[in-house]
């Protein structure tokens, strides 16, 4: 997160499938003081009641993810961000009131194998059927992000692309750069 934001990076999302639930509210903890010392937006990624305990600013959820609770948590003014891969997830999506759609995977990715890429055409389809921000996942990187913008997503959520990389600065100045029309 520090390398990621001194190149500009502002929204950062916790992603933690391995740890059990105590060590992702640890480092959840830190992650979100961390944030909020630096003015940066911290999403917590499948868990509400981490969220909750460790004050992020937002929740993203699985479109299949239970989603009591969130009214009021959108109520406090905490962000709701919900996933989709199709044209009806994204209207669910819509309708349940989320504040943005993770859409994907929009290439393919190491990280979901077996799922089928949407393509940028499909992509730019959903851009035109919604009225809330798009943020493209799966095999987002500074080779494709400038695809990801044109097609009207509000950007891209990145993974692999920045957290592999030998200079993490550097790789996400590389998006920055990418994503400039």
């Amino acid at each position: 997160m520090r390398e990621a934001s001194k190149a500009g990076a502002k929204i950062f999302q916790y992603r933690d499938k391995g740890h059990g639930k105590r060590d992702k509210v640890r480092i959840a903890t830190k992650l979100s003081r961390y944030a909020k010392a630096h003015g940066l937006t911290f999403i917590v990624n499948d868990d509400l009641d981490i969220a909750k305990k460790v004050d992020a600013d937002g929740v993203h959820l699985g479109g299949k993810d239970a989603i009591s609770g969130l009214r009021e948590w959108q109520k406090r003014g905490k962000i709701i961000g919900i996933s989709a891969s199709n044209m009806k997830e994204v209207t669910i999506a819509q309708r349940l009131g989320a504040d943005y759609i993770g859409f994907g995977p929009v290439f393919k990715t190491p990280i979901k194998p077996n799922a089928k890429p949407t393509g940028i055409k499909y992509l730019r389809r959903v851009t035109k059927r919604v009225t809330i921000p798009i943020v493209a996942i799966g095999g987002v990187c500074a080779r494709t992000i400038g695809q990801v913008i044109a097609s009207g997503a509000a950007s891209g959520a990145v993974i692999r692309y920045v957290s592999g990389a030998k200079d993490i600065e550097k790789a996400v100045r590389k998006l920055f750069l990418a994503a400039s029309p």
